[in-house]
This record gives C-alpha cells, structure tokens and sequence, in this order.
C-alpha cells in the first residue's frame, strides 16, 4: 500500500477546519498532530554532515534542510538565514518547490 503523501499545504487546510482547542484534543486534533509531526519528521527536514577538522578549525557540523524536489539536477535556492531553526523554512518551502520542479536547501544556523 503506498503511502499518501502530506504536503504542509493539506495540513494547514486541515487546520484551518479544525474546531477551535478543546481541553481534551479530539480525535481529530490528535490526527492533525500527528500528521504534522509525521510530515516535519521527514529525512529531508532534518539532514547534517560533518566536515572534518583541519588546521583551521574543529569538526564542523552542518544541519540544513531540502524543501521542494529532492534531486541533485534541480534548480537550486541556497538560503543562509541567520536564526536557529532556519532549516525548518524549508517545510514550508516544499509545496512551492514541487510545484516549480525546484530544490530548496535551508541551512541551520
């Protein structure tokens, strides 16, 4: 059974149909939750690597994030923000990016 994919864009429609924060979430809520936790989870919300020390500096650790199409020939957006967390802009980039056949990578500060 494949599985359905969750765009940030079902999500917030999704949410903007919710009813408004109960003291106990409904079912629904639950779902909606989850859901979200499930769609931000991804592999590629949540990549790192580690170039290795030199006489310069320590080993660094890179996170960043790809929004969009993830592919190594697609049209790239490099973006360097200067807020931890950045890489999360990139969740919020991946409908616009598979709609315009882009890749957005986002980089954590």
């Amino acid at each position: 059974m494949a599985a359905t994919r969750i765009t940030l864009l079902d999500l917030v429609a999704e949410v903007e149909l919710a009813p408004a924060p109960a003291t106990t979430p409904t079912p629904q809520q639950q779902e909606l939750k989850s859901r979200a936790r499930e769609f931000i989870a991804q592999e590629k919300f949540n990549r790192r690597f580690t170039l290795p020390a030199t006489d310069a500096h320590d080993e660094l650790t890179v996170t960043y994030a790809v929004g969009g199409v993830d592919s190594d020939t697609a049209p790239t957006v490099l973006f360097i923000g200067g807020m931890f967390g950045g890489r999360f802009l990139a969740s919020m980039a991946d409908y616009l990016g598979q709609s315009l056949g882009m890749r957005f990578v986002v980089t954590d500060s």
